[in-house]
């Protein structure tokens, strides 16, 4: 199967891109790496034996119907953080006049989701998009999908991801902003302090096997990709830094916010469960006590 992969050269796209290859299908990867880095697909770029295309290209330039198609890929992954929904509706005829038959769209669950208290329970489908200016975007983005598989028959599966971390993260990824603390203490800066927030957090291999399942499951849904548990701030930095306790800090800003997703839908509509807990994710950036942290790699 050929797949097209957009914004492929990303965090959680590289990760995508490399699962696609393993399995055997053809992959063309478009992204303009205003915030990926080609070095994240390095691995893909090198095996000879890979069916494997990057286009440098942004997916709204003029160019980008031709080459959809010129290279007619069947399922298209859409991983961009698309803000405007009138330009993503315009991706979508262009996707569509190319023969795709899925699209698969990934969407940030505080882009659709209010935080909520810590005793809140965890967020379902049926609550998206009520946060008004908060949820508005992409609210449209989901109505552009609904509308162009009501209307053209194309179908798709939107996905809303918790905060998503591991191997390839930036620093703008919670784990990774919190590594960055770590390695700045231990080079001599202020010690630690935990901010009262907390996060459902998802480890990208998890995300990128609810995104492959959806590329053959969940029609027409909108489903949350979550673990259903929220991990505080204090959590994290204990399992990053044991050497020496956070200490409590109310004032500290608490980052994206208590948003925790209820995976139900993607259980019984995917067939996928996340099967990789936040200490057993976390554990290879966790340098010795007397080593810098674990860096990243930016994406």
């Amino acid at each position: 199967m050929r797949c097209l992969v957009v914004g492929g050269a990303g965090f959680i796209g590289s990760n995508l891109v490399d699962r696609l290859l393993a399995e055997g299908h053809a992959v063309d990867v478009v992204d303009d790496l205003s915030s990926g880095v080609l070095a994240n697909l390095a691995e893909a770029r090198s095996d000879r034996s890979n069916d494997f295309t990057f286009h440098r290209l942004d997916i709204h330039d003029p160019v980008a119907p031709e080459l959809l198609r010129r290279r007619r890929p069947e399922v298209a992954f859409l991983l961009f953080g698309e803000r405007d929904p009138d330009a993503f509706a315009r991706a979508l005829d262009a996707l569509r006049d190319a023969g795709v038959a899925k699209v698969v769209v990934t969407l940030d669950a505080a882009d659709l989701y209010d935080p909520a208290p810590s005793d809140a329970p965890p967020r379902r489908e049926a609550d998206a998009g009520r946060a008004g200016a908060v949820g508005a975007a992409a609210a449209r983005i989901v109505r552009a999908l609904t509308s162009a598989r009501a209307v053209h028959d194309l179908d798709f599966t939107a996905l809303v991801l918790s905060p998503v971390y591991g191997p390839r993260q930036g620093a703008d990824t919670v784990v990774g902003g919190l590594l960055q603390r770590v390695a700045a203490r231990r080079a001599g800066g202020a010690a630690l302090t935990a901010g009262p927030g907390s996060t459902d957090l998802l480890f990208v291999d998890d995300a990128v096997d609810a995104v492959v399942r959806a590329g053959d499951r969940g029609s027409g849904l909108l489903i949350n990709v979550g673990t259903g548990v929220a991990t505080t701030e204090a959590e994290v930095l204990a399992l990053l830094d044991p050497t020496e306790p956070a200490a409590p800090d109310p004032g500290r800003p608490a980052g994206p916010g208590q948003v925790v997703l209820d995976p139900g839908r993607a259980r019984t509509q995917l067939g996928w469960q996340p099967w990789t807990t936040v200490a057993e994710g976390i554990a290879p950036f966790v340098a010795p006590p007397d080593a810098p942290a674990a860096s990243d790699h930016p994406s």
